[in-house]
């Protein structure tokens, strides 16, 4: 535990310095004017903007800490007797490196959360659900604001299984496959393929909600709404990325029982071979 909080701890000077900023900024903003919110009963909105601040942070490490070890396992599972039939696995025994950079580790999911909250957030069934003033030029900002606090928590499930298989070190090869062909033999990681998957997926939709959002909202409010609110979801990928970084840090803090728990299950499915070097070893 003490190398993983060396590793992290300027991770946490770094979250808690944004975080705090996010909330100041946030919160002082807004403090004067009346809440925008249907569902969250305060009249303030600076306190509303504080709450949802907090929600996304703790429903990121929610979804992150639990649903790494409930879907983990599955994500493993399906690879093995889907994808890897007929692939051989190993475990790849890596020595912890004493620094990481961890900055940008949430950006993925972030990337995911805004893209679902987009989706959902400008449509005029949920604004008229969410928001006090329906008809207000930022209602579609508010109640995509208001949605990430939910997919925040999505995302942060659908990722962190990830995680857990990357850090636990379990790789595959084509080697038995290609034995009698000449396909070179390969050696891939199960989290990088899930990684790679989910990644261009949160990148693409990412883009193309953002068009169609841009489009909306050009009928919404015109052209100069269209650019102010440019500006402003732009921005959103970067401040859930920031507001991530908890998530990250206690994934990180709990390295070792989560490889644990991870190379435990792969050993109940025939996954229990270490290697030092796959590429060199397999």
């Amino acid at each position: 535990m003490d190398s993983s909080i060396k590793r992290v701890e300027h991770l946490v000077i770094f979250a808690a310095l944004i975080i705090c900023s996010l909330i100041f900024f946030f919160g002082a903003g807004f403090i004067t004017e009346p809440g925008f919110y249907k569902i969250i009963p305060l009249n303030s909105a600076g306190l509303e903007m504080i709450i949802i601040i907090l929600l996304i942070v703790g429903l990121s490490v929610l979804g992150g800490l639990i649903f790494g070890y409930v879907l983990g396992p599955l994500y493993l599972l399906i690879h093995k007797y889907t994808i890897g039939r007929g692939m051989v696995y190993v475990i790849q025994d890596k020595p912890e490196p004493k620094k990481l950079k961890l900055y940008f580790k949430s950006f993925f999911p972030a990337l995911l959360s805004v893209h679902l909250a987009i989706y959902f957030g400008y449509k005029k069934e949920f604004i008229n659900l969410c928001v006090l003033d329906t008809d207000g030029y930022f209602a579609p900002i508010l109640t995509i604001i208001l949605f990430i606090v939910i997919t925040s928590f999505l995302s942060f499930s659908l990722f962190s299984p990830i995680w857990f298989l990357l850090d636990s070190g379990i790789v595959y090869s084509n080697r038995e496959l290609v034995k009698f062909k000449r396909d070179p033999i390969e050696v891939r990681s199960i989290g990088g393929w899930y990684m790679n998957q989910l990644r261009g997926y949160a990148a693409i939709a990412v883009v193309l909600s953002y068009v169609s959002f841009f489009i909306e909202m050009l009928s919404w409010g015109g052209l100069g709404l269209m650019s102010t609110f440019t500006l402003v979801v732009l921005l959103f990928p970067f401040i859930i990325t920031a507001l991530g970084l908890p998530c990250v840090i206690i994934l990180e803090l709990t390295i070792n029982h989560r490889k644990k728990f991870i190379l435990k299950f792969a050993k109940k499915i025939g996954i229990n071979r270490k290697v030092g070097d796959p590429l060199k070893e397999l």
